[in-house]
C-alpha cells in the first residue's frame, strides 16, 4: 500500500518470481486466517511452488482485526492488488495476466 506504515508490516508483499523469464503469469495469494490472524512469512512456499512453475506470485500481507473492521481487509487486498497489476512488468509478470 502506497505510503502506508503499517503495525508488523502489514502493508508488505513478498514477490517471487521464476528466474530469467519474463512475460509470465501472476497470482497473488492470500493467506487465510478469518481475517484474524495470519502473515505472509508463513506462506513462502506458496511464492516458491508457484515461482518454480514459472508463475510470478506475490504473497501478500494485510491487516487483521481487531485491530481494523470492514472494509479495510478489503481495502488493503484492493490495494497490493492494483500495485502488482502497476508494478509486476518490472520484475517479469505479465499484468495481462494477474
Amino acid at each position: 500500500m502506497p505510503n502506508a506504515n503499517y503495525a508488523d508490516n502489514k502493508d508488505k508483499l513478498d514477490l517471487y518470481v521464476p528466474e530469467g523469464r519474463t512475460n509470465v503469469p501472476v497470482i497473488v495469494s492470500y493467506y487465510g486466517g478469518a481475517l484474524m490472524s495470519g502473515d505472509k512469512s508463513q506462506q513462502g512456499f506458496i511464492g516458491q511452488r508457484f515461482a518454480a512453475a514459472g508463475f510470478a506470485t506475490a504473497v501478500v500481507n494485510y491487516r487483521l482485526s481487531p485491530a481494523v473492521m470492514h472494509p479495510a481487509h478489503i481495502q488493503d487486498a484492493a490495494a497490493s492488488f492494483a500495485w502488482v497489476k502497476r508494478n509486476i512488468a518490472k520484475y517479469g509478470g505479465n499484468p495481462d495476466q494477474a
